[in-house]
């Protein structure tokens, strides 16, 4: 008896661990505006937790967030290039909505969607949301990344190279978060919540 004792208190204490370490996690990283990552997420086929992972990177969700390069917001956007997206979108635009966390995330996640298809990679895609998408034309023309490797350890900005391992791993800890929650839910639901 005292053996299935012992036992039990292990698996309550390592039970009591992993719940803390999955609330650590989620203050950590966040899972904010998830209405407005989700619905657009959906409508322009960006997987939803590298917007999320990509928001972490760039502002840590603070949604007043300043570069010093002048990069605003969740998804740190520089007025110029959203002024550029918002008229491709056919949208008005007007440099303090990108303190809006809705507006901005609109235009970053649309401004990632077009990089994606007009480099046609989602690595590719997330390296010129940091460097630009001049520069990594020019490393491929140059020969300095291939398009076709999944992430270049030769991109000539440290900064970028450590941006997408970033970003990659956000991602990762993301979907984490978004499988537990999916169990979570089902539990509850069996469970009644309780």
């Amino acid at each position: 008896m005292f053996k299935g004792l012992k036992k039990l208190i292990r698996l309550v204490v390592a039970v009591f661990l992993i719940y803390v370490l999955y609330m650590v996690v989620l203050f950590l990283f966040p899972v904010k505006y998830s209405d407005v990552v989700e619905e657009y997420a959906q409508k322009s086929g960006v997987e939803k937790n590298l917007i999320y992972g990509i928001i972490k990177a760039e502002s840590g969700f603070d949604e007043n967030a300043l570069s010093n390069k002048g990069a605003i917001g969740l998804m740190q956007l520089k007025a110029d290039t959203a002024k550029w997206c918002a008229d491709k979108m056919g949208e008005p635009f007007e440099e303090q909505d990108l303190k809006d966390p809705r507006t901005n995330i609109k235009i970053g996640v649309w401004y990632l969607s077009y990089l994606k298809d007009e480099l046609k990679s989602q690595d590719l895609a997330i390296i010129a949301y940091n460097a630009g998408i001049s520069h990594v034309k020019k490393w491929i023309d140059d020969g300095k990344i291939d398009e076709k490797v999944s992430v270049p350890d030769n991109i000539p900005f440290e900064e970028t190279r450590k941006y997408i391992k970033k970003v990659r791993l956000y991602e990762k800890v993301y979907m984490f978060i978004g499988k537990t929650q999916k169990i979570r839910s089902v539990v509850d639901e069996y469970t009644g919540g309780k």
